[in-house]
């Protein structure tokens, strides 16, 4: 098995290796950090389970204004070689759960959460060509191959396993997933931290990623599900250390480069600098 990796692009140039570290540590031990050119960087991780965690973060801000994009890591890509450098850019994009044949499982119960229990339980459904279970238990990830074998999976959502009621859902692509999942957490009292806002807003999901803005009094949060963030907006109005907190969908980050969403213009990949010739950076 290779050692699981991602490529980690539209970082700034003022990246420390120990602050991605960091930021990567909440998915699970992070082995190294590798910055690269172009705001890239191969964040190696220690454990195969906590690939597809990484992977979640994709489309989450770094920092204001600075909107990660993260991929699967197949193969190292040299910089002094463009043909090299290209092909691993396009397996490093080829998606490990395909829209469509793939789908998250949440509910099941503790001694279940197994990959070869797993695949027992829906391994009837057809042929499983990728697993995933969350380090916590919390959800798994499955793709089959077919879409048919994935509607029938879908199809037991709401049965009774070791006593506890599963939960069955058709995984939606990273793009789709994280325009419906985004939100952000205003009038937060001064001296609010991301422990009170997990306080409140874990009790209606599981929360991927919580980025706390204290000076501007807000937090940009994300949960696994639109479901979830749909039951977080009834969280208007409620109190965090005495303020009455307004929750609001994220707006879409639009590149005024290319046009599309997901990044801002000083992380556009269309950028060509005009000293090297290659794209995804200014000279």
């Amino acid at each position: 098995m290779s050692t699981p990796a991602v490529i980690v692009s539209g970082l700034p140039a003022d990246l420390t290796q120990e602050s991605l570290q960091d930021y990567f540590s909440r998915v699970g031990p992070v082995v190294s950090v590798e910055l690269l050119d172009g705001g890239r960087a191969r964040v190696t991780l220690e454990r195969e389970e906590d690939l597809e965690g990484a992977l979640d973060l994709s489309g989450a801000e770094y920092r204001e204004g600075v909107v990660l994009d993260v991929q699967v890591s197949t193969a190292a890509a040299p910089a002094d070689d463009d043909e090299k450098h290209s092909q691993t850019d396009a397996k490093e994009r080829k998606p490990r759960f395909e829209e469509g044949k793939a789908i998250v499982v949440r509910g099941l119960a503790v001694p279940l959460r197994e990959q070869e229990k797993v695949r027992e339980i829906f391994g009837p459904c057809g042929e499983i060509t990728d697993l995933y279970i969350d380090s916590r238990g919390r959800f798994v990830y499955l793709s089959f191959a077919t879409t048919e074998a994935a509607d029938t999976a879908v199809a037991r959502s709401g049965e009774e396993l070791e006593g506890s009621a599963i939960d069955v859902q058709l995984r939606r692509s990273q793009t789709a997933r994280r325009q419906d999942v985004r939100l952000t957490v205003k009038h937060l009292p001064v001296g609010a931290t991301e422990a009170q806002v997990k306080e409140l807003f874990s009790t209606v999901g599981v929360l991927t990623d919580t980025y706390l803005k204290a000076d501007q009094q807000l937090c940009f949060i994300s949960y696994a599900t639109a479901e979830e963030a749909d039951r977080a907006m009834a969280l208007q109005g409620r109190e965090i250390g005495g303020n009455r907190v307004e929750v609001e969908r994220r707006e879409k980050t639009n590149c005024f480069l290319c046009g599309k969403e997901g990044h801002i213009g000083s992380q556009c990949r269309s950028m060509t600098c005009h000293s090297c010739g290659r794209q995804g950076h200014k000279a």
